[in-house]
């Protein structure tokens, strides 16, 4: 009796890390990785419900969050800052996804990025809340880790074509997101929330 007791409480000691969606370790060694730094420029692609443009993004500092400079290649050139407080990197749920030119200083959302928290619900249970509007939360459902997104490298030239990251969506398809592997800096690589944007290039 004693020894079936202890097998009890033995499986219920490790069923949580049992849930764990995805081995972060071992998946991180099948794709590769972009490692963020000052100066690197980070070219994605826009479609705003059918209006079509570049989005732009230049990290000019990776201390105490992230900030960065963006240009856009639409019809009135918007360009502008953004600083994400680290608070926000670490825990936010809400986004911010209109940019409309002039500084911006986010201490509660996060954009172009995920925060760690959400990346590593992602992880651990396989499911996120997120606030793509900053507004109305839907949750994020954990569907696979793949190696094979594709985006040029502009300084060799060369297509990147092993980019790791995890694919979630909520449970109408609504929201899609392509999150980079990556537990410090999770990197939106794709996302489609009715428009989508994509990264196709990136560049230092």
């Amino acid at each position: 009796m004693k020894k079936i007791v202890l097998l009890a409480t033995l499986l219920i000691t490790f069923v949580p890390f049992s849930m764990a969606q995805f081995d972060m370790d071992e998946e991180i060694m099948k794709g590769s990785t972009l490692l963020p730094s000052v100066g690197q420029k980070l070219v994605y692609g826009v479609d705003y419900y059918g209006n079509s443009y570049d989005f732009i993004v230049t990290i000019t500092s990776l201390k105490d969050g992230i900030s960065f400079e963006y240009e856009m290649t639409n019809a009135t050139n918007t360009k502008g800052t953004v600083s994400i407080s680290a608070k926000a990197m670490d825990d936010a749920l809400a986004q911010n996804n209109m940019f409309s030119g002039g500084e911006m200083n986010l201490l509660n959302k996060t954009t172009v990025w995920v925060s760690h928290k959400v990346f590593t619900d992602l992880q651990e249970s396989g499911v996120a809340g997120v606030l793509p509007d900053g507004v109305n939360q839907t949750k994020l459902r954990y569907k696979k880790v793949a190696h094979d997104y594709e985006a040029m490298n502009g300084i060799s030239g060369k297509k990147m074509n092993n980019l790791s990251y995890v694919y979630a969506e909520s449970d109408d398809q609504k929201y899609k997101y392509w999150v980079h592997l990556d537990d410090n800096y999770p990197l939106i690589l794709k996302m489609d929330i009715g428009w989508s944007i994509w990264l196709k290039e990136i560049k230092k």
